[in-house]
């Protein structure tokens, strides 16, 4: 499951597990300020953003 945020003041992610109860477990989650440019994006742009950016990151680790 992946759960985003994204705002003119920060982006984030966070990737978790579901678990058998239901529950969910956090597997790894990142964060950042967005640049200049990035903060004139219109709401779907910043979510975009977050998708790509987490995506790419969580690939990596």
């Amino acid at each position: 499951m992946l759960a985003l945020d994204a705002s003119p003041f920060g982006i984030s992610a966070v990737l978790s597990h579901e678990l058998p109860n239901e529950s969910e477990a956090p597997v790894a989650f990142g964060s950042r300020t967005p640049r200049k440019s990035e903060r004139n994006y219109s709401q779907l742009d910043n979510e975009t953003l977050t998708i790509i950016l987490k995506v790419k990151n969580f690939i990596r680790t």
